[in-house]
């Protein structure tokens, strides 16, 4: 198997708790990434995410993705 692996730099990853909108109780756990510096991105990502450059970016990953701490 041939896996594709990158580390950016200034990411920190945290577990998030999701809970229901209606009554607040525990959904699921989740992982999500932060990226912590985005002054060197694209112009397009701030486009299509309506942010601002350098400001941190945060984004869950998908149940398939595998990570190594």
């Amino acid at each position: 198997e041939v896996f594709y692996c990158h580390r950016p730099r200034e990411v920190q990853s945290l577990t998030v708790q999701l809970k229901g909108l209606k009554d607040g109780t525990p959904g699921v756990t989740a992982t999500a990434m932060c990226h912590m510096n985005t002054s060197d991105w694209d112009t397009r990502y701030f486009e299509l995410l309506d942010g601002e450059r350098g400001e941190p970016i945060c984004h869950y990953m998908p149940t398939n993705y595998i990570m190594f701490y």
